[in-house]
């Protein structure tokens, strides 16, 4: 609810800066609640801010959709955790909000190309992505 009282006490005008200032409030959610499995609407109700309005900035701020942010997110803690920690895929998938370790493999192969446990591997031989 802070979110939205900040949000609220920024002019009205749709700006750059009130647009990156929504950005900005939008990633810091992504962070803290990325393992939740949270929804694009979730996220705007959150912020105070209809879909479209977010969807709007982050396409002008990040040059890409809310979604594809959370994704991003989901993502590079995915191969944070495979590459640094002992954890099994499942485990992996489960700390990230997954509830189907199958469907977290799935997601992992269409952003990545390779499957989690390829790019584990990939990861240890030293040719995988350490800065992703």
């Amino acid at each position: 609810m802070a979110l939205v009282r900040r949000l609220a006490q920024l002019p009205s005008s749709s700006g750059p800066g009130r647009a990156q200032f929504l950005v900005g409030q939008f990633r810091a959610l992504v962070q803290a609640h990325a393992a939740d499995g949270w929804t694009v609407p979730e996220y705007a109700r959150e912020l105070g801010v209809r879909v479209e309005r977010l969807s709007r900035a982050c396409r002008a701020i990040a040059g890409r959709s809310p979604m594809r942010m959370v994704h991003d997110r989901r993502m590079a803690e995915a191969k944070r955790s495979l590459m640094y920690t002992a954890m099994s895929v499942q485990e992996v998938a489960f700390s990230l909000g997954f509830d189907d370790p199958a469907y977290f493999t799935r997601f992992f192969v269409r952003w990545e190309g390779r499957s989690p446990i390829q790019f584990r591997r990939s990861a240890r031989r030293g040719d995988g992505e350490p800065n992703s």
